[in-house]
């Protein structure tokens, strides 16, 4: 498990790629733009994509939007699985969950917080995918997750606090 020191808080709230202020214009964005995966962490995001006719190949969703209760109400087409994953933390549980949605269209489920699930989803993904997610009060970040970004995910990841 891995557990988010206090010191790196600041630095995860800032955007890992692209900020889009609203759907229309990350929906835009996914037309024009090539990827292998789309990857979607948040319950806003995912069912945004889903009810707009773009459906992720892994969402992860905690069934809360700014830690308050969300009805999900969406049909997602694929595999569904649950996990636990404390706030502020990286469960071997949700790594795990994530590694094996790389194989096929997965709905993750999370019981507990899902906000740092991006960086085991960019760090797992295929070369190209795209990973959005929600960003609080700004909008929707995508990111593609090329060598680059995963060795700057694969630093973040050796920085926090590693409890295995």
């Amino acid at each position: 498990m891995y557990k988010l020191p206090k010191r790196m808080r600041k630095e995860l709230r800032r955007p890992l790629g692209r900020v889009f202020a609203n759907t229309r214009s990350l929906l835009a964005y996914l037309k024009r733009t090539k990827y292998t995966k789309l990857i979607a962490v948040g319950d806003v995001c995912s069912k945004e994509l889903i009810i707009n006719g773009v459906m992720p190949d892994v969402a992860v969703i905690d069934r809360k939007t700014r830690r308050k209760k969300m009805h999900w109400g969406v049909k997602f087409s694929g595999a569904k699985t649950r996990v636990k994953n404390k706030p502020s933390t990286i469960s071997s549980e949700l790594v795990a969950a994530v590694k094996e949605s790389m194989k096929k269209r997965t709905l993750i489920d999370v019981r507990g917080e899902e906000d740092l699930a991006v960086l085991p989803a960019i760090k797992y993904c295929t070369a190209n995918s795209l990973v959005v997610y929600g960003l609080w009060f700004r909008g929707v970040v995508a990111v593609k997750a090329d060598k680059k970004m995963k060795n700057k995910i694969e630093g973040i990841l050796e920085r926090m606090v590693n409890e295995n």
